[in-house]
């Protein structure tokens, strides 16, 4: 997922990312903890890498606004990336999960 993102006086703003099973599992999770933006700052873009594995059932994804200034967030997209572009965690993340068999990615089919 690919946003950009600008503020003004802020703690601090994040993007999230969450993939879900069919149990209401995380099957994988990104909020960016470790990639914030903080303060002021002009349009900055944000990305979030996470794989989608066959089983999941849903994608949930939003922005994290701490703080009492202001932010806004512009142009969010998806895009299928190769497995050799490396997911993104932070330390609060559980682990990525890499289905060799994913399928779907580009949610085009049933």
């Amino acid at each position: 997922m690919n946003f950009w993102v600008c503020s003004e006086n802020v703690g601090y703003v994040s993007g999230w990312m969450r993939v879900d099973g069919s149990k209401k599992e995380v099957l994988a999770f990104d909020n960016m903890c470790n990639r914030t933006v903080k303060g002021d700052s002009d349009w900055v873009k944000q990305e979030i890498v996470l794989d989608i594995p066959r089983e999941s059932t849903n994608i949930g994804f939003g922005v994290i606004f701490n703080g009492n200034g202001k932010m806004w967030a512009d142009d969010f997209s998806f895009q299928v990336v190769d497995r050799e572009t490396p997911t993104t965690s932070c330390p609060c993340s559980p682990g990525a999960v890499r289905d060799k068999a994913a399928q779907n990615l580009d949610f085009e089919s049933d």
